[in-house]
């Protein structure tokens, strides 16, 4: 009867040696992860938007709160066209061909960008049918932006959600929150108009 094989240095069945320890996390890891990065993001970014709402309010008053609310919820009517659900297709395809994720995300953001010039373009020449004024129209100006614009910038960070990389994203969107808030307190700080 033979005896049973020694354990070598080679054998697959050997202690892993310190080359593993520098692997990636599993997938269920970085699931748990990115999970724990967008629960957190959402906790703080609730903050950040209280905070800003309660400045908001006691800075603009009551009427000029409202005109800022219209203003956002008239555009709300055209943040579809900002990126046109370019979203999802933006990520399969940058996963699909790893090689071409630059051009496929430079791509994206110059369409998108068209598409939220059209819906602001869009939304300025229909206000003045929902009654906007020449000084809200000039705050659906600003916001547009931010509801449109912005969006469009944005999507490069879908390469985050690509890679697995979640906390990035929440990290970039907590900074924006952060910055806005500190806009808006030097804002009421300074007493300044926005009109």
């Amino acid at each position: 009867m033979a005896s049973p094989p020694t354990q070598t240095g080679n054998s697959p069945t050997a202690p892993a040696d310190a080359g593993a320890a520098a692997q990636p996390p599993r997938v269920g890891t970085r699931v748990f992860q990115n999970t724990i990065a967008q629960l957190v993001g959402r906790g703080v970014g609730l903050f950040f938007s209280a905070a800003t709402s309660i400045l908001l309010a006691r800075f603009l008053g009551r009427e000029r709160m409202g005109e800022y609310g219209a203003g956002y919820a008239y555009l709300a009517l055209y943040t579809w066209i900002g990126t046109f659900g370019l979203e999802q297709i933006l990520a399969r395809e940058a996963s699909r061909r790893r090689t071409e994720a630059a051009s496929i995300f430079f791509t994206g953001t110059v369409v998108a960008l068209c598409f939220s010039v059209s819906g602001i373009a869009l939304a300025l020449l229909l206000a003045p049918l929902f009654s906007y004024s020449a000084d809200l129209r000039i705050l659906v100006l600003f916001a547009a932006v931010d509801v449109l614009v912005v969006p469009a910038t944005s999507l490069v960070i879908i390469v985050f959600q690509v890679d697995m990389r979640q906390w990035y994203a929440v990290g970039l969107g907590l900074l924006k929150q952060a910055m806005w808030l500190g806009a808006v307190a030097l804002l009421a700080s300074g007493k300044a108009s926005i009109f």
